[in-house]
């Protein structure tokens, strides 16, 4: 995939996006995908998806997922998927990863991950210490919102389109879901069909200051992107660092 592929159908900015919030009674909805990736567990499905910074609104990454094959992981059976992720930042080269997860009737569940790094393969699986962590525990498919995280049906206008969707608010702090600012928030807006429309990735205002990939020294995210909107929460400050779009959403702005 070269350069102006990935940018015919990826624009190299983000479309405008405005939420607005909806006096609605909350609905329910059949979501089979991948928190968050945008795709359904089941063979012959693709997705390809887009990240955009918060800051700037600029494409960043580019994941690119095909599911191939039927797959057993400890006896569980599920699917392969094929992924290339590309990074803006890594001159759009492809990094190849295979993800295993499966879809029954209630849940939808990552099973592992298989990749390469420094010439070493390495698999995860959902046995291994702190998976879920990453990755997520098994998720019942029917899904609404929860009125604690505010309001929970909203348009959301992606250029020139509209999406009456339900709004979802997940937490992540050490596996603990209360409010805090060294913990993440993910905020997505799903169809009625039960297709993710738009993700949002807030980070709590001291998350991963000192240690890990994204530690940024004593500086917190509030003071490092003065400009992103932010979410706060039983006083506890969530700050935007990215939007996810599907390339079906997309498409749907130029067709």
């Amino acid at each position: 995939m070269d350069n102006k592929i990935i940018y015919n159908e990826f624009p190299e900015k983000c479309p405008m996006i405005h939420v607005q919030p909806l006096d609605k009674e909350t609905i329910t909805i059949d979501f089979p995908e991948l928190r968050w990736w945008f795709a359904i567990p089941e063979v012959g499905h693709q997705c390809k998806w887009a990240q955009f910074n918060g800051a700037q609104g600029l494409l960043e990454i580019i994941v690119d997922m095909k599911a191939t094959n039927e797959a057993v992981i400890h006896d569980i059976r599920g699917v392969e998927f094929e992924v290339a992720q590309h990074e803006k930042g890594n001159e759009w080269k492809p990094k190849i990863m295979h993800m295993y997860a499966r879809l029954t009737e209630q849940t939808v569940q990552w099973l592992a991950i298989f990749n390469k790094q420094n010439n070493v393969r390495t698999l995860r699986t959902f046995l291994d210490e702190n998976f879920e962590e990453d990755w997520g525990p098994e998720e019942q498919r029917l899904i609404s919102g929860n009125e604690k995280f505010g309001y929970t049906m909203a348009n959301v206008q992606i250029g020139q389109q509209n999406f009456e969707c339900l709004r979802i608010v997940e937490l992540d702090h050490l596996g603990n879901d209360d409010p805090n600012e060294e913990g993440i928030l993910i905020e997505s807006f799903i169809s009625a069909e039960g297709r993710a429309i738009l993700t949002r990735r807030y980070n709590g205002r001291k998350w991963a200051l000192k240690e890990g990939e994204f530690a940024q020294g004593e500086q917190p995210w509030d003071e490092r992107y003065p400009d992103n909107h932010k979410i706060t929460l039983a006083g506890q400050t969530y700050v935007h660092w990215y939007n996810c779009i599907s390339s079906d959403v997309l498409k749907l702005l130029v067709d």
